[in-house]
């Protein structure tokens, strides 16, 4: 079985205009039972100014743990430390039918991204890893189950989920809270009470989507995102490349959509490089240009970027259409209420 290296090397923000932490990777993916190995410190990479700078990526390998091991032993991955189960999903470049090949042309080597998959303790504030059960985990659940016609509305807030976070190295307690009831509300609507437990949930749909969403090897049309991870332990400072000597955090993967075969998933795609082409929102069946990102809050600009914010306003013009109390929305995605009143004149 061979080993997989996670290579996060895209020349750009998948948060800006093509819409990445909005949109998703639209595109055939495929998923696997892998371990994750550790980071590879040998390997490097020389950028613009001809430094060695290591790569962030992650080691996987399929197989037993035991192969797994031995491999790490041989090539002398983390220092030979144990070995993690982890979620890892790797889309076919050739396959993304939401993304300009211009941006397409920017990435460097394999589009794959993974989790370790630790499970949920009784305290979440001392616990330092939560990504692949609050965010990952979940939203391949709530879209297995949307999927299959179980329940129709999605229950999982990924717009909470916003770029915003990447900087910040505090515990992130109320972003935390919110995930947590989101799995539990996701859980509930499938009939199991207990919001920790996983496969061995007396649920029948429940178990089946842990089982074949997350533990089984699958093929598919989906939307794929890579987040940024509200974990503690997520927190780092880059090494290295653009953001070298700045706050950043991990990135994990959520999928919110899957698609019956490759003729929807490209409709779906082609439908949404069109809406972004013209630069414009629809409101109330009219095309309506991105207000100036100038005459929002200091908040806004602070917390976004400009490309960030513009493919942030169709989700809280969604979320303003769909009645959700302005001081909600505001909170939701850490801007102020001014803003959200702002946009709310559009809708």
């Amino acid at each position: 079985m061979p080993a997989f290296n996670v290579q996060e090397t895209y020349e750009g923000d998948f948060s800006t205009g093509e819409g990445f932490v909005s949109h998703g990777l639209i595109g055939l993916a495929v998923s696997m039972p892998m371990w994750d190995l550790g980071k590879n410190k040998n390997q490097v990479e020389v950028d613009t100014e001809s430094k060695p700078v290591v790569k962030f990526g992650n080691i996987y390998r399929g197989g037993t743990k035991e192969e797994a091991r031995a491999y790490q032993v041989a090539n002398g991955f983390n220092d030979n430390k144990f070995v993690t189960s982890a979620f890892v999903a790797t889309m076919s470049q050739s396959s993304v039918c939401n993304l300009t090949p211009e941006a397409l042309a920017k990435w460097k080597g394999v589009i794959q991204f993974g989790v370790d998959a630790y499970g949920l303790a009784d305290n979440l504030e001392g616990l330092g890893n939560v990504g692949y059960s609050l965010v990952t985990a979940p939203s391949i659940v709530d879209t297995y189950a949307r999927f299959q016609g179980w329940y129709k509305d999605s229950l999982f807030p990924l717009h909470l989920l916003s770029n915003n976070i990447e900087s910040r190295t505090e515990y992130l307690g109320d972003l935390i809270g919110q995930l947590a009831e989101a799995r539990k509300a996701i859980w509930k609507a499938l009939g199991e009470e207990d919001w920790k437990v996983g496969r061995a949930s007396k649920s029948k749909q429940l178990a089946e989507a842990v089982t074949n969403g997350l533990f089984s090897k699958w093929t598919m049309f989906v939307r794929l995102h890579n987040i940024y991870d509200p974990s503690t332990k997520a927190a780092f400072v880059a090494p290295g490349g653009k953001k070298a000597g700045q706050n950043t955090r991990q990135q994990i993967p959520a999928i919110t959509e899957i698609f019956l075969g490759e003729r929807e998933a490209n409709a779906a795609g082609k439908a949404e490089l069109e809406a972004r082409a013209d630069k414009s929102l629809s409101a109330n069946g009219r095309a309506v240009p991105i207000p100036a990102f100038t005459t929002f809050s200091a908040k806004v600009q602070k917390g976004y970027g400009e490309e960030t914010w513009n493919s942030t306003v169709p989700d809280i013009l969604e979320a303003i259409r769909s009645q959700t109390p302005l001081a909600t929305i505001a909170k939701d995605y850490s801007i102020l209420p001014g803003d959200v009143e702002k946009l709310s004149a559009l809708v």
